[in-house]
């Protein structure tokens, strides 16, 4: 630095100005309840707050000091002996006054009885409001969506609770809120529901694709089509009747509604807020279903409009990473490389098409007057573009083939489906049409007819060795339930070309229940 520069001033001191600036700005700054996040012992500090929220279900007195030991030492144990380890070697009492200090946890002494309470500690923890509700929301980053069921069925309970709400507003005043209630939740579920889809779906179209992405895209849009986007066009009309059915009622039943929320001592500010509530809950169902730029058809506008972003990049995945579009391409390598003369041929075609090439030394120029030839051990390093190391390993030569086409093949397979399925339905009308005749009696029969009776009498031969009476049975695959009745002498079947012996029988043949 020359002489008459003006010194940068120290990183710390610039930042405490800037900070002091910014708290002169009067927005919103450091919120130290949230400090225990980004501790070095945030794992601990997490499991200490998880233990008291979770405790506040079932007491609302707080927690003593040994009590929430035992109580960490349980949970800790579920993560194993070094979680454990660690717990015993903590000074829990510095923790937690730790926590106090952020604001996270309220500290007092319960009241000594014994002489023995002068000598523990006595102090009891219970989480702030604030510190709960951050720890609430916390954890509600790591569920796996929304589940409420009012977020799930919402077009359709508030065309339902609507209906309620205009035909009771002017004469049963319970009923009308009870409704109203049901709208107000519903709604705002509803719009939780819509920001985890939008954040979701925005953060998986960002950037470069990967497969995590394109599975959250993927989840994003199932979850909104399963829930509630085919019921936008179901019940909109409907939304759209009711609310201007209660834009007709007059004010004297908004009012009557409003004291009933209040109560009937409240003063005349707050039924006029509680009547303004009353409206903004409708107002912001309008905003969602009705007019040009409703919310809900633009959500799922945004839906639709995701879709192809999402298959692209699917698709291009699939074209980097070498799946199944690739196949085909590999599989002419391999051709290639089993067509080659020798191992030197194989090998240079696969560096040729893989781009893994051996090491080998780039000259560069040399700043000496000659030309001579640098050792490797003493040469410079030769530039080599990030884009080639980052991909050279997987940068296979020629654009990605395309997906095999199967039409073809399905389209043959489902023709000779239908095909067998329709000789089975002849076979089984033929043998149907023998039922009740004796084996003597029978005409000659085709291969295919005469192997199936075969395969019937073989079901018979148990019974028949154990002179069972009468002869039943069920062909192994459950298609012919069979009877028969003994005859005297033996009959000879014609088979394609061939013959049977068997001992006359009178077959009665029935399709097993189900069977077509």
């Amino acid at each position: 630095m020359t002489s008459g520069q003006t010194p940068y001033p120290p990183r710390a001191e610039l930042d405490d100005s800037v900070i002091a600036r910014w708290a002169l700005t009067g927005l919103p700054g450091r919120l130290d309840v949230a400090s225990y996040l980004t501790e070095p012992h945030a794992p601990l500090y997490r499991l200490i707050v998880d233990v008291l929220l979770e405790r506040q279900r079932t007491s609302l007195t707080g927690v003593g000091r040994d009590e929430l030991a035992n109580l960490l030492a349980r949970r800790a144990e579920g993560n194993g002996s070094d979680a454990v380890n660690l717990l015993a070697a903590t000074d829990l009492s510095a923790r937690m006054a730790q926590l106090h200090a952020w604001g996270v946890v309220d500290v007092w002494q319960d009241r000594a009885v014994r002489d023995e309470d002068f000598l523990r500690n006595r102090d009891r923890y219970q989480l702030t409001a604030v510190a709960a509700a951050l720890h609430r929301a916390i954890s509600a980053l790591s569920e796996e969506g929304i589940s409420s069921i009012a977020a799930v069925l919402a077009p359709a309970v508030l065309a339902r609770e609507l209906a309620q709400f205009s035909s009771t507003l002017s004469s049963d005043t319970v009923a009308a809120l009870e409704s109203w209630s049901v709208l107000h939740n519903t709604t705002d579920a509803m719009a939780r529901a819509a920001a985890v889809w939008q954040s979701g779906l925005a953060a998986a179209l960002a950037g470069t694709p990967t497969a995590e992405k394109v599975a959250t895209a993927r989840e994003t849009i199932t979850r909104y089509v399963e829930m509630w986007g085919a019921g936008v066009d179901t019940h909109s009309g409907r939304i759209e009747q009711h609310l201007d059915a209660i834009a007709e009622i007059g004010p004297a039943a908004w009012r009557r509604a409003a004291l009933a929320s209040a109560g009937s001592d409240a003063d005349e500010t707050r039924i006029t807020a509680e009547e303004a509530d009353l409206r903004a809950t409708l107002a912001l169902i309008a905003n969602w279903f009705i007019g040009q730029h409703a919310q809900a058809p633009a959500l799922r506008s945004q839906m639709a409009s995701a879709v192809a972003p999402m298959i692209r990049s699917q698709r291009t995945i699939a074209a980097v990473g070498g799946h199944v579009s690739r196949r085909r391409e590999l599989l002419g390598l391999a051709a290639r490389l089993d067509a080659a003369p020798d191992d030197d041929a194989s090998w240079d075609v696969w560096c040729t098409a893989t781009g893994l090439f051996s090491a080998a030394h780039h000259h560069t120029s040399s700043a000496e007057p000659h030309t001579g030839t640098p050792s490797f051990w003493i040469a410079q390093p030769a530039p080599v573009e990030a884009r080639l190391r980052t991909h050279g390993p997987r940068a296979l030569t020629g654009r990605p083939a395309n997906m095999p086409d199967r039409s073809e093949a399905r389209r043959r397979g489902r023709a000779s489906a239908a095909a067998e399925a329709e000789a089975n339905a002849r076979l089984r009308h033929d043998l149907l049409g023998l039922s009740g005749r004796a084996l003597s009696d029978m005409p000659a029969l085709p291969t295919g007819h005469g192997l199936a009776l075969i395969d019937i009498l073989a079901v018979l031969a148990g019974p028949m060795h154990r002179r069972a009476s009468p002869l039943t049975a069920e062909t192994p695959d459950g298609v012919w339930h069979v009877r028969a009745e003994p005859l005297p002498g033996h009959a000879v079947l014609r088979v394609g070309d061939g013959r049977l012996v068997h001992p006359d029988l009178r077959l009665h043949l029935e399709l097993a229940g189900g069977s077509q």
